[in-house]
Protein backbone atom coordinates (compact mmCIF):
# COMPACT_ATOMS: atom_id res chain seq x y z
CA UNK A 1 0.00 0.00 0.00
CA UNK A 2 1.11 3.46 -0.77
CA UNK A 3 -0.18 4.53 2.30
CA UNK A 4 2.54 2.78 4.14
CA UNK A 5 5.31 4.30 2.25
CA UNK A 6 4.66 7.44 0.90
CA UNK A 7 5.19 10.48 3.27
CA UNK A 8 1.57 12.13 4.42
CA UNK A 9 -0.36 10.68 1.64
CA UNK A 10 -3.80 12.06 2.24
CA UNK A 11 -6.59 13.04 -0.55
CA UNK A 12 -4.75 16.62 -1.99
CA UNK A 13 -1.81 14.08 -2.63
CA UNK A 14 -3.41 11.19 -3.97
CA UNK A 15 -5.48 13.70 -6.62
CA UNK A 16 -1.55 14.40 -7.29
CA UNK A 17 -0.13 11.73 -7.64
CA UNK A 18 -3.43 10.31 -10.03
CA UNK A 19 -2.90 13.32 -12.09
CA UNK A 20 0.22 12.89 -13.39
CA UNK A 21 0.10 8.95 -13.58
CA UNK A 22 -2.89 9.84 -16.09
CA UNK A 23 -1.09 12.46 -17.78
CA UNK A 24 1.90 9.66 -18.18
CA UNK A 25 -0.29 7.13 -19.64
CA UNK A 26 -2.03 9.64 -21.53
CA UNK A 27 -0.20 12.25 -22.82
CA UNK A 28 -0.61 10.90 -26.49
CA UNK A 29 -4.67 10.94 -25.69
CA UNK A 30 -4.95 14.35 -25.26
CA UNK A 31 -5.37 14.72 -21.76
CA UNK A 32 -6.70 17.74 -19.91
CA UNK A 33 -6.86 18.07 -16.15
CA UNK A 34 -10.39 19.79 -14.99
CA UNK A 35 -9.44 22.99 -12.45
CA UNK A 36 -10.83 21.79 -9.66
CA UNK A 37 -13.40 24.28 -8.84
CA UNK A 38 -14.76 24.47 -12.37
CA UNK A 39 -18.59 24.22 -12.13
CA UNK A 40 -17.86 21.34 -9.09
CA UNK A 41 -15.24 19.61 -11.20
CA UNK A 42 -18.67 18.08 -13.20
CA UNK A 43 -18.17 14.77 -11.68
CA UNK A 44 -14.57 14.42 -13.22
CA UNK A 45 -11.04 14.73 -12.27
CA UNK A 46 -9.57 15.12 -15.95
CA UNK A 47 -10.50 13.59 -19.60
CA UNK A 48 -8.64 12.47 -22.83
CA UNK A 49 -10.09 12.67 -26.37
CA UNK A 50 -10.44 8.94 -26.58
CA UNK A 51 -13.61 9.01 -24.09
CA UNK A 52 -11.45 8.44 -20.71
CA UNK A 53 -12.67 10.70 -17.95
CA UNK A 54 -11.75 9.90 -14.17
CA UNK A 55 -12.36 10.91 -10.70
CA UNK A 56 -10.07 10.20 -7.63
CA UNK A 57 -11.18 9.44 -3.97
CA UNK A 58 -8.98 8.52 -0.90
CA UNK A 59 -10.70 8.31 2.57
CA UNK A 60 -10.09 10.78 5.26
CA UNK A 61 -8.74 7.84 7.95
CA UNK A 62 -9.00 4.53 8.47
CA UNK A 63 -11.90 3.24 7.84
CA UNK A 64 -13.83 -0.66 8.75
CA UNK A 65 -14.72 -2.42 5.62
CA UNK A 66 -18.01 -1.96 5.73
CA UNK A 67 -17.51 1.95 6.24
CA UNK A 68 -15.15 2.46 3.43
CA UNK A 69 -17.80 0.69 0.80
CA UNK A 70 -20.30 2.94 2.14
CA UNK A 71 -17.77 5.90 1.88
CA UNK A 72 -16.74 5.18 -1.71
CA UNK A 73 -20.53 4.13 -2.60
CA UNK A 74 -21.76 7.33 -1.82
CA UNK A 75 -18.50 9.09 -3.23
CA UNK A 76 -19.37 7.33 -6.89
CA UNK A 77 -22.92 7.71 -6.60
CA UNK A 78 -22.28 11.78 -6.02
CA UNK A 79 -20.09 11.97 -8.82
CA UNK A 80 -21.71 10.02 -11.32
CA UNK A 81 -25.22 12.09 -10.47
CA UNK A 82 -22.85 15.36 -11.25
CA UNK A 83 -21.70 13.33 -14.74
CA UNK A 84 -25.63 13.12 -15.38
CA UNK A 85 -26.29 16.27 -14.67
CA UNK A 86 -23.86 18.55 -16.51
CA UNK A 87 -23.86 17.96 -20.17
CA UNK A 88 -23.39 21.74 -20.54
CA UNK A 89 -20.32 21.71 -18.20
CA UNK A 90 -18.61 18.92 -19.48
CA UNK A 91 -19.19 20.01 -23.67
CA UNK A 92 -17.82 23.74 -22.63
CA UNK A 93 -14.69 21.65 -21.40
CA UNK A 94 -14.58 19.85 -24.64
CA UNK A 95 -15.12 16.44 -23.34
CA UNK A 96 -16.22 14.31 -25.92
CA UNK A 97 -18.35 10.75 -25.96
CA UNK A 98 -17.52 9.35 -22.59
CA UNK A 99 -16.57 5.91 -23.02
CA UNK A 100 -15.22 5.33 -19.54
CA UNK A 101 -15.77 6.60 -16.04
CA UNK A 102 -12.59 5.61 -14.09
CA UNK A 103 -12.95 5.81 -9.96
CA UNK A 104 -9.88 5.93 -8.68
CA UNK A 105 -8.76 4.89 -5.40
CA UNK A 106 -5.82 3.07 -3.06
CA UNK A 107 -8.03 0.09 -2.70
CA UNK A 108 -11.48 -1.49 -2.35
CA UNK A 109 -12.34 -4.80 0.22
CA UNK A 110 -15.85 -4.79 -0.59
CA UNK A 111 -17.38 -6.74 -3.89
CA UNK A 112 -20.51 -4.49 -3.55
CA UNK A 113 -18.84 -1.48 -4.76
CA UNK A 114 -18.00 -3.39 -8.15
CA UNK A 115 -22.02 -4.23 -8.13
CA UNK A 116 -22.91 -0.80 -7.86
CA UNK A 117 -20.49 0.19 -10.97
CA UNK A 118 -22.75 -1.72 -12.40
CA UNK A 119 -26.03 -0.24 -11.28
CA UNK A 120 -24.79 3.18 -12.06
CA UNK A 121 -23.82 2.18 -15.18
CA UNK A 122 -27.36 1.15 -15.93
CA UNK A 123 -28.68 4.38 -14.80
CA UNK A 124 -26.40 6.72 -16.79
CA UNK A 125 -27.00 4.48 -20.09
CA UNK A 126 -31.11 4.63 -18.84
CA UNK A 127 -31.05 8.67 -19.37
CA UNK A 128 -30.44 7.86 -23.12
CA UNK A 129 -27.74 10.80 -22.71
CA UNK A 130 -26.27 11.98 -26.10
CA UNK A 131 -22.57 12.50 -24.43
CA UNK A 132 -22.02 9.29 -22.99
CA UNK A 133 -21.09 6.18 -25.56
CA UNK A 134 -23.98 3.52 -25.51
CA UNK A 135 -20.97 1.08 -24.19
CA UNK A 136 -20.47 3.59 -21.27
CA UNK A 137 -18.37 2.06 -18.62
CA UNK A 138 -17.69 2.39 -15.26
CA UNK A 139 -14.19 0.83 -13.80
CA UNK A 140 -12.44 0.92 -10.62
CA UNK A 141 -8.96 1.33 -10.66
CA UNK A 142 -6.23 1.13 -7.85
CA UNK A 143 -2.76 2.07 -7.17
CA UNK A 144 -1.82 -1.55 -8.50
CA UNK A 145 -2.87 -0.49 -12.07
CA UNK A 146 -0.44 2.51 -12.29
CA UNK A 147 2.66 0.95 -10.56
CA UNK A 148 4.47 1.56 -13.86
CA UNK A 149 3.48 4.87 -13.55
CA UNK A 150 3.65 5.67 -9.76
CA UNK A 151 7.12 4.39 -10.24
CA UNK A 152 8.12 7.14 -12.28
CA UNK A 153 6.47 9.89 -10.49
CA UNK A 154 8.07 9.28 -6.70
CA UNK A 155 11.59 8.21 -8.89
CA UNK A 156 11.76 11.86 -11.02
CA UNK A 157 8.78 14.27 -9.76
CA UNK A 158 9.18 16.56 -6.76
CA UNK A 159 7.26 16.85 -3.42
CA UNK A 160 6.82 13.28 -3.03
CA UNK A 161 9.05 11.07 -0.71
CA UNK A 162 8.60 7.81 0.29
CA UNK A 163 8.27 6.66 4.44
CA UNK A 164 9.66 3.78 4.64
CA UNK A 165 11.19 4.05 8.55
CA UNK A 166 9.82 1.65 11.04
CA UNK A 167 9.75 1.94 14.83
CA UNK A 168 12.39 -0.25 16.30
CA UNK A 169 12.41 -1.08 20.13
CA UNK A 170 14.28 -4.22 19.97
CA UNK A 171 11.62 -5.99 21.69
CA UNK A 172 11.65 -9.28 19.70
CA UNK A 173 12.05 -12.57 20.47
CA UNK A 174 15.51 -14.26 19.32
CA UNK A 175 14.32 -17.36 19.54
CA UNK A 176 11.71 -16.99 16.35
CA UNK A 177 14.41 -15.53 14.36
CA UNK A 178 16.52 -18.04 12.15
CA UNK A 179 19.64 -19.34 14.66
CA UNK A 180 22.30 -18.70 12.21
CA UNK A 181 21.56 -15.42 11.32
CA UNK A 182 21.36 -14.41 14.88
CA UNK A 183 24.28 -16.01 15.44
CA UNK A 184 26.46 -14.19 13.02
CA UNK A 185 24.94 -10.68 14.32
CA UNK A 186 26.18 -11.96 17.88
CA UNK A 187 29.48 -13.06 17.12
CA UNK A 188 30.45 -10.03 14.65
CA UNK A 189 29.05 -7.24 17.20
CA UNK A 190 31.04 -9.17 19.53
CA UNK A 191 33.93 -8.68 17.73
CA UNK A 192 32.86 -5.19 17.35
CA UNK A 193 32.89 -4.19 20.88
CA UNK A 194 36.22 -6.24 21.47
CA UNK A 195 35.29 -7.58 25.05
CA UNK A 196 34.42 -10.00 26.59
CA UNK A 197 31.20 -9.74 28.64
CA UNK A 198 32.00 -8.64 31.74
CA UNK A 199 29.20 -8.10 34.07
CA UNK A 200 24.93 -8.50 34.16
CA UNK A 201 24.87 -4.77 32.66
CA UNK A 202 27.13 -5.34 29.60
CA UNK A 203 25.10 -8.54 28.94
CA UNK A 204 22.09 -6.82 28.93
CA UNK A 205 23.40 -4.00 26.42
CA UNK A 206 25.06 -6.56 24.05
CA UNK A 207 21.46 -8.36 23.85
CA UNK A 208 19.31 -5.29 23.31
CA UNK A 209 22.22 -4.67 20.43
CA UNK A 210 21.76 -8.40 18.80
CA UNK A 211 17.81 -7.72 19.20
CA UNK A 212 17.93 -4.14 17.60
CA UNK A 213 20.19 -5.65 14.05
CA UNK A 214 17.75 -8.44 14.28
CA UNK A 215 15.06 -6.39 13.96
CA UNK A 216 16.26 -4.18 11.45
CA UNK A 217 17.22 -7.35 9.69
CA UNK A 218 13.66 -8.83 9.23
CA UNK A 219 12.27 -5.35 9.00
CA UNK A 220 14.76 -4.60 5.93
CA UNK A 221 13.08 -7.81 4.23
CA UNK A 222 10.11 -6.43 4.71
CA UNK A 223 10.27 -3.54 3.42
CA UNK A 224 12.49 -4.03 0.43
CA UNK A 225 10.09 -6.78 -0.75
CA UNK A 226 7.40 -4.00 -0.51
CA UNK A 227 9.59 -1.47 -2.62
CA UNK A 228 10.53 -4.34 -5.22
CA UNK A 229 6.09 -4.43 -5.19
CA UNK A 230 5.69 -0.98 -5.18
CA UNK A 231 8.79 0.96 -6.76
CA UNK A 232 10.69 -1.78 -8.79
CA UNK A 233 13.04 1.04 -9.99
CA UNK A 234 13.83 2.43 -6.70
CA UNK A 235 14.40 -1.28 -5.49
CA UNK A 236 16.96 -2.21 -8.41
CA UNK A 237 18.51 0.96 -7.37
CA UNK A 238 19.07 0.19 -4.06
CA UNK A 239 20.23 -3.36 -4.70
CA UNK A 240 22.97 -1.93 -7.21
CA UNK A 241 24.08 0.86 -4.77
CA UNK A 242 24.33 -1.78 -1.70
CA UNK A 243 26.35 -4.47 -4.43
CA UNK A 244 28.81 -1.91 -5.07
CA UNK A 245 29.11 -0.77 -1.30
CA UNK A 246 28.72 -4.16 0.04
CA UNK A 247 31.82 -5.02 -2.04
CA UNK A 248 34.02 -2.26 -0.77
CA UNK A 249 33.06 -3.08 2.65
CA UNK A 250 33.93 -6.28 2.46
CA UNK A 251 37.49 -5.66 0.97
CA UNK A 252 38.04 -3.16 3.79
CA UNK A 253 36.93 -6.15 6.54
CA UNK A 254 39.36 -8.35 4.72
CA UNK A 255 42.43 -6.66 4.88
CA UNK A 256 42.01 -5.32 8.28
CA UNK A 257 44.14 -7.67 10.54
CA UNK A 258 44.27 -5.58 13.40
CA UNK A 259 41.10 -6.40 15.60
CA UNK A 260 41.80 -3.25 18.14
CA UNK A 261 40.32 -1.01 15.49
CA UNK A 262 36.95 -3.09 14.82
CA UNK A 263 34.86 -0.83 16.21
CA UNK A 264 36.36 2.47 14.34
CA UNK A 265 35.98 0.72 11.11
CA UNK A 266 32.51 -0.50 11.62
CA UNK A 267 31.57 3.49 12.17
CA UNK A 268 33.53 4.58 9.09
CA UNK A 269 31.76 2.26 7.05
CA UNK A 270 28.13 3.29 8.63
CA UNK A 271 29.14 6.78 7.79
CA UNK A 272 30.33 6.19 4.24
CA UNK A 273 27.56 4.24 3.60
CA UNK A 274 25.17 6.56 5.33
CA UNK A 275 26.64 9.59 3.28
CA UNK A 276 26.23 7.29 0.09
CA UNK A 277 22.58 6.57 0.15
CA UNK A 278 21.89 10.45 1.46
CA UNK A 279 23.51 11.34 -1.88
CA UNK A 280 21.79 8.97 -4.07
CA UNK A 281 17.75 9.47 -2.19
CA UNK A 282 17.90 12.81 -0.58
CA UNK A 283 15.32 13.86 -3.03
CA UNK A 284 12.57 10.69 -3.04
CA UNK A 285 13.56 9.09 0.80
CA UNK A 286 12.59 10.86 3.81
CA UNK A 287 15.89 11.29 6.01
CA UNK A 288 14.52 8.57 8.62
CA UNK A 289 13.88 6.18 5.64
CA UNK A 290 17.45 6.32 4.66
CA UNK A 291 18.81 5.96 8.15
CA UNK A 292 16.55 2.59 7.92
CA UNK A 293 17.51 2.13 5.02
CA UNK A 294 21.21 1.66 5.95
CA UNK A 295 20.43 -0.54 9.31
CA UNK A 296 18.69 -2.50 7.05
CA UNK A 297 21.19 -3.51 4.63
CA UNK A 298 24.43 -3.34 7.02
CA UNK A 299 22.33 -5.77 9.53
CA UNK A 300 21.87 -8.01 6.26
CA UNK A 301 25.79 -7.98 5.66
CA UNK A 302 26.00 -8.60 9.40
CA UNK A 303 23.61 -11.40 9.47
CA UNK A 304 25.53 -12.91 6.32
CA UNK A 305 28.60 -13.42 4.97
CA UNK A 306 29.71 -9.99 3.13
CA UNK A 307 30.77 -8.14 6.23
CA UNK A 308 32.87 -9.58 9.11
CA UNK A 309 34.99 -9.09 11.86
CA UNK A 310 37.51 -10.96 13.44
CA UNK A 311 38.83 -10.82 16.93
Amino acid sequence: MLKAIIEDLDGDKWEEICDKCYRMRYQDQGFTKVPPKYLGDSGIEGFTSTGIVYQCYYPEKEYSDDDLYDKQRDKLTKDIGKLMKNEEGLKKLGVGIIKEWHFVIPEYRDRRIVEHCETKRKEVLEKNLDYIDKNFRILIKIEEDFLEEINKVVLYEDGIKLNISYKHTGDIDLTQHESEKVNNIQRKIQAIIGQDVGDDIQAMRLERLIKIYVSYYSQGIIILNQLRATSPELYEKIKSIEQVYKLEAQTKCDMNWDHTINKQLFEEILKEFGERLNESFSRVLTLESIQELKNDLISGWLADCPMDFYR
